[in-house]
């Protein structure tokens, strides 16, 4: 079985997919909020080069359903295994409790949507890596289900990913025998580059390289 070696980027198609999987408080708060999406400008869904032209669908975005990543990835090019990486702007927001909830609704949804309706997916641990702790029980929560194979963080957040306020969540990576991922993007909290923030999109793109650096 050969493995796909690439990610994979579900897109999450609306807010409503997400409320079934979110408690009642924050549903509510969903509502009253007006809160229709958490994309984030770190990886905007309809920049050209954020996905192939030929795996768009009819809302200009690629992957939104289970039967076109396997039509794009399986059956085009004889992938044996994929792991989908959920790129939303959970590390965007600053409520540590509204970003629980939402880390946990996706790493469900994913779950769900995507993992139960074809064994060959895989999937990356979205966290709330704004709090440790409540970063560590999501690891703990989703490590009990296999198909959970790594844990998914942004190159840049609000403090860099070596300082040892992080280390407990490595901790229980390791003890659970799961990678960090680490993938292009910003929190946005601080710019991306030494010289500030850059005006167009290509050079933000192109300054990911100094986050991982």
């Amino acid at each position: 079985m050969k493995s796909i070696d690439c990610d994979v980027h579900p897109s999450v198609p609306g807010m409503r997919a997400l409320m079934p999987y979110l408690e009642e408080f924050w549903r509510d708060s969903v509502e009253d909020r007006g809160i229709d999406s958490l994309e984030s400008i770190s990886y905007p869904p309809n920049a050209p080069i954020s996905a192939r032209p030929d795996f768009r669908g009819a809302r200009n975005r690629a992957a939104t359903s289970v039967g076109e990543l396997q039509t794009q990835v399986f059956d085009r090019w004889g992938a044996g295994l994929a792991i989908c990486n959920c790129i939303y702007g959970v590390q965007l927001v600053l409520n540590e409790d509204m970003a629980r909830a939402f880390a946990r609704a996706i790493n469900d949804w994913i779950a769900k949507e995507w993992l139960d309706r074809d064994p060959r997916l895989r999937a990356s641990i979205v966290v709330p890596l704004q709090n440790v702790e409540f970063t560590v029980d999501e690891i703990e929560r989703c490590a009990v289900d296999p198909r959970f194979v790594q844990v998914l963080v942004l190159a840049m957040g609000e403090v860099p990913l070596g300082r040892r306020h992080f280390w407990p969540v490595y901790a229980v990576a390791e003890r659970h025998r799961l990678p960090i991922g680490i993938h292009a993007g910003s929190a946005y909290r601080h710019p991306v580059t030494s010289l500030g923030w850059p005006t167009y999109y290509v050079e933000d793109y192109a300054a990911q390289t100094q986050g991982f650096q």
